[in-house]
């Protein structure tokens, strides 16, 4: 096959009949897939996304190209690292919440890989303490 043909078909799908990397699926999983759903849920954030491996691969095969449940399974094992997705009986649940980045990172995939080399100390499952009033609490003695 000639390159100017594998550029074509590689501009317009997403995944070549490879080995995708666990950093690049998380990413585009992050930024398309699970925003998408995110979108349609209209909640507070974090949003709970389930995921299904082998449903959510013939998902993206049908859209982007050559995706494997395997591969699925590697990019949801990199957000567990990430603090970001954990482990469900039928699966895996995300916790979908738009990444802030830092100025020395340049992208998605550079907040992702941050968060997986040194993971917050909270999951991002885990809610903000509630917070503690300051100062004394006046209680009302009677309603009347």
């Amino acid at each position: 096959m000639k390159p100017a043909r594998i550029r074509e078909i590689k501009a317009a799908r997403a995944f070549m009949n490879e080995p995708v990397s666990q950093l690049y699926l998380a990413t585009f999983l992050w930024a398309k897939t699970f925003a998408a759903r995110a979108a349609c849920a209209g909640e507070s954030r974090p949003i709970e996304i389930e995921v299904v491996p082998r449903e959510l691969a013939e998902q993206i095969r049908e859209e982007h190209g050559v995706v494997r449940a395997s591969d699925i399974e590697r990019a949801m094992t990199f957000l567990e690292g990430a603090r970001l997705a954990r482990r469900s009986p039928s699966g895996w649940l995300v916790y979908w919440r738009e990444l802030h980045q830092t100025s020395e990172e340049q992208d998605l995939a550079d907040a992702l890989a941050r968060r997986f080399v040194r993971p917050p100390a909270r999951p991002a499952w885990q809610g903000r303490e509630p917070e503690q009033p300051q100062g004394p609490v006046q209680v009302q003695a009677r309603l009347f």
